[in-house]
């Protein structure tokens, strides 16, 4: 993790690696973890504070690992209120963000196929979103120094659900 690049994680069978671009090329092969969702997908935050990653496991459930910089290694983060969360949608993708608290928001499909958001303690709470597509990608930006999360609804448009305050509102994309 002191490696300077972009940082690509995959999965291959059940491993989550890390291989790190550097500009010239890919440098060596990092294990993660184990225990990864087939074909699924990571979110990685990384901040000179916090080096976090966020993973589907095996059984569909949010899995947290962090880097231990004294022990030089990737260690599980038991979060309790993630037992709260249930499984998700099982080809159900998951985006995460840092928030300005230093924290990090994790957004992702529930087994309903409802948008769920993550706040700072790991809290679960469902979004008001247009019927959200079985499997849409997510992804996560500020715009206006609030969090957006943008999905694919049922009715094949983009949409995203934009954080206003304490509540969240949901908009297509023209």
């Amino acid at each position: 993790p002191d490696i300077k690049g972009t940082h690509l994680l995959y999965v291959e069978g059940t491993n989550l690696l890390d291989k790190v671009w550097t500009g010239d090329g890919f440098g060596d092969e990092t294990f993660i973890a184990n225990g990864v969702r087939p074909d699924s997908v990571a979110a990685y935050i990384l901040s000179p504070d916090l080096r976090v990653i966020f993973f589907i496991s095996a059984a569909s459930t949010i899995s947290i690992v962090q880097y231990n910089n004294e022990e030089e290694e990737w260690v599980a983060i038991d979060a309790p209120s993630l037992a709260n969360v249930g499984v998700l949608q099982p080809s159900g993708q998951l985006a995460a963000c840092l928030a300005e608290d230093g924290k990090p928001r994790v957004f992702f499909q529930n087994a309903d196929g409802h948008l769920v958001y993550l706040d700072g303690n790991y809290n679960a709470s469902v979004l008001p979103t247009a019927p959200v597509s079985l499997g849409s990608p997510l992804t996560t930006f500020f715009i206006d120094n609030q969090i957006s999360v943008f999905y694919i609804s049922s009715d094949t448009l983009i949409h995203y659900v934009k954080q206003e305050g304490d509540s969240w509102k949901d908009y297509t994309l023209a």
